[in-house]
C-alpha cells in the first residue's frame, strides 16, 4: 500500500517521469511478484526494503531522456515513512470499529428481541413455522 501511495502521489504531483519516480516504479514492478503477490511468508515486504537498501546509488537515464541520480536509501526512507502513515490510519480506523458497529449490533439485538419476544411477523407466537435462528428479516445493504 505504501509504494502504491507514493507512486500515485508522484503521478498526481506531476513527478511520475522524474528519475526517482521511474527508478522506484521499475524497481517495484520488477520485484512485485517475488515480494508482494500471492501467499507469501510474513516479512516478505521487509525483504524488499532490504534489497532496496543494498542497491547501489547510480545514474539513471529515463526513456524521455532525463538523466539523474537514483537514491535507493531515500526511496526506502519514503516507503518507511509512508508505511508509518498507513499504519496510523489503520490504527485510527480500528479504534472506531466498535463505534461503527453499534448500529449493526443494535439491529441484531432488536431483531432477536422481536423473534424471541413474539413481536411482529417473525415472532414465535406468529405461527409462521419459519425457524431462521432469530435472524428475522434483517438485511444488510
Amino acid at each position: 500500500a505504501a509504494i502504491h501511495r507514493i507512486l500515485r502521489q508522484q503521478r498526481t504531483d506531476g513527478e511520475e517521469m522524474e528519475v526517482s519516480s521511474v527508478f522506484l516504479r521499475n524497481f517495484y514492478v520488477d520485484r512485485a511478484e517475488e515480494y508482494f503477490d500471492g501467499d507469501l511468508p510474513y516479512g516478505r515486504a521487509d525483504d524488499f526494503i532490504d534489497e532496496l537498501l543494498q542497491t547501489a546509488p547510480a545514474v539513471l537515464r529515463t526513456n524521455d531522456g532525463k538523466t539523474g541520480f537514483i537514491d535507493p536509501l531515500g526511496a526506502a526512507e519514503s516507503i518507511i515513512r509512508m508505511r508509518n502513515e498507513v499504519a496510523m490510519e489503520w490504527k485510527e480506523t480500528m479504534a472506531r470499529v466498535q463505534e461503527d458497529h453499534t448500529g449493526i449490533r443494535q439491529a441484531l439485538l432488536t431483531d432477536s428481541m422481536q423473534y424471541w419476544g413474539g413481536e411482529g411477523e417473525e415472532g414465535i407466537s406468529s405461527g409462521s413455522g419459519d425457524d431462521d435462528g432469530g435472524a428475522g428479516n434483517l438485511s444488510f445493504q
